[in-house]
């Protein structure tokens, strides 16, 4: 099955954020590949924008 879309949601709280990587596909089904955890300050952006870019 062909992936048509690639998603990215985050999930801000006041001390972390929940970040996942998710694929649509053509039947319209969806899959969780990543989902990983950062603290909520400037080290845990770089950490989660580090994430993002793999």
């Amino acid at each position: 099955m062909k992936a048509i879309k690639q998603t990215i949601g985050v999930d801000v709280a006041q001390d972390e954020l929940v970040c996942s990587f998710g694929l649509l596909f053509e039947d319209l089904s969806w899959q969780i590949k990543a989902r990983k955890t950062f603290g909520n300050h400037p080290s845990g952006f770089k950490a989660c924008l580090k994430w993002l870019n793999r």
